[in-house]
């Protein structure tokens, strides 16, 4: 399978490089080179193990092509309601201007769509950008980077504050056979503040496979949100690889929220390359029918005195199926490192399964570090207690649930999105109470 994989990925590039449409050849062919080096993932790849992605790849991938604007119906409704920000819509991995912001943007931000920019300003960017922030090798960065058509380039000014970015990945395609890769770089100068939201949403017909990467660079002494809402309702495969680079002093607040999809498969890389940083990684999942969702994290430290905390929860019903392998690396160079992680899920039926792996990897000795997972039902006393005090058993159970759930939405400080997720989570937890 994995051959033949191989084969039908480089048939496809050799179109895609026929076509001149995307990054500049010598870089997509070097990344493409590595890729096959590698091939593409099977079962025996330890990282890819619970994640069997080799099966559902496109047996004849097709590259998307630009499509008309779809109806307003589609695009609205999973828009966040925040007037004061910059709201950017893409479909099928192509912006729709006429869905957009019409005002682009304040001063202290600057937004570049690579689909737009002339030969010469892009081959200039991708040199200056991409790939630099690179920390891991997954081959699906590779294959992104082969077959780079369309993205987003979005950079703050040194000691700005920026309104919100919203970027709407919106998928309507119904042909399974649809291979669509995009691309977003984020800079952040020094000592500026920003907020990204990425919301991933598709109709229940669509199809295909969404190969998805953004990396961001954190500059000295900034302060960077990042969300990511992930509510797929069709059958396509979304895999998303999220690089982030810090340096010193700076900030970053990661949040990953996976409420429905097929197959979803997040990889989470944090490199902490100078003193000072500080990492928070929240996520929650909610798994449900045959769904499968994976996270994948990585925190590496390598200078003194950074601290990173993660906590991610799941709560995985009927058949779900969900796997969590977080890693933590604290190098010789590391002293004086906090670092710590967490994993709790419930699982609501006999048949829902969920694989759980935290791992520390330490070299350094003067470091406080801890991680932990736990994995059970709902407590039967606490349910007890509720019922005691006139709750029905669907009512208490769901008020557990909500409670589970909301220790991570309350880390949310963007209050649009936190509002959007905690009805949308409440209405997948049959919560029906007023907050």
């Amino acid at each position: 399978m994995e051959l033949s994989l191989n084969q039908v990925l480089k048939d496809l590039f050799e179109k895609h490089q026929k076509q001149n449409n995307g990054a500049p050849a010598a870089y997509a062919e070097q990344a493409f080179e590595r890729f096959m080096k590698t091939g593409f993932p099977d079962r025996k790849s330890e990282e890819y193990k619970y994640f069997p992605v080799h099966r559902h790849f496109p047996e004849s991938p097709l590259l998307a092509e630009k499509v008309e604007d779809p109806g307003a119906h589609l695009v609205f409704s999973p828009k966040l309601d925040d007037r004061e920000a910059i709201h950017l819509v893409f479909i099928d991995g192509r912006l729709s201007e006429k869905h957009s912001s019409r005002d682009l943007p304040e001063a202290g931000l600057e937004i570049k769509h690579l689909n737009q920019l002339s030969s010469t300003e892009l081959r200039e960017l991708l040199e200056d950008h991409l790939d630099t922030y690179n920390v891991n090798n997954d081959p699906f960065i590779e294959l992104n980077s082969s077959f780079l058509r369309d993205g987003i380039f979005i950079k703050t000014s040194k000691k700005s504050s920026t309104l919100p970015v919203y970027c709407y990945y919106i998928t309507s395609a119904e042909d399974v056979n649809s291979f669509r890769n995009f691309r977003t770089i984020m800079v952040l100068e020094q000592d500026s503040r920003a907020e990204l939201a990425e919301y991933f949403f598709s109709e229940e017909n669509a199809g295909g496979f969404e190969n998805f990467f953004t990396e961001v660079y954190a500059g000295k002494g900034s302060r960077l949100n990042l969300y990511r809402i992930q509510h797929k309702r069709g059958k396509e495969v979304l895999l998303n690889n999220i690089n982030i680079y810090q340096k010193e002093n700076s900030l970053v607040n990661s949040f990953t929220f996976s409420l429905s999809g097929k197959m979803l498969r997040n990889n989470l890389n944090f490199l902490l390359e100078e003193e000072n940083c500080e990492s928070h990684l929240y996520g929650f999942y909610f798994v449900d029918g045959d769904d499968v969702i994976d996270n994948h994290t990585t925190v590496d430290h390598q200078k003194p005195n950074c601290f990173s905390n993660e906590n991610y929860k799941g709560i995985l019903d009927k058949n779900g199926k969900g796997i969590f392998n977080g890693k933590i690396y604290v190098r010789q160079n590391a002293q004086k490192t906090n670092a710590f992680q967490s994993n709790k899920n419930i699982v609501l039926t006999d048949s829902a399964t969920i694989n759980t792996k935290p791992q520390l990897e330490i070299w350094a000795d003067d470091v406080k570090c801890s991680h932990g997972a736990t994995t059970g039902q709902l407590d039967n006393h606490q349910l007890f207690y509720l019922r005691s005090r006139g709750l029905d058993e669907r009512t208490a159970k769901a008020l557990l649930l909500h409670a589970f759930a909301f220790e991570i939405i309350d880390k949310i400080e963007l209050d649009p999105v936190k509002d959007y997720l905690t009805k949308v989570i409440n209405k997948l937890l049959g919560y029906q109470f007023d907050n």
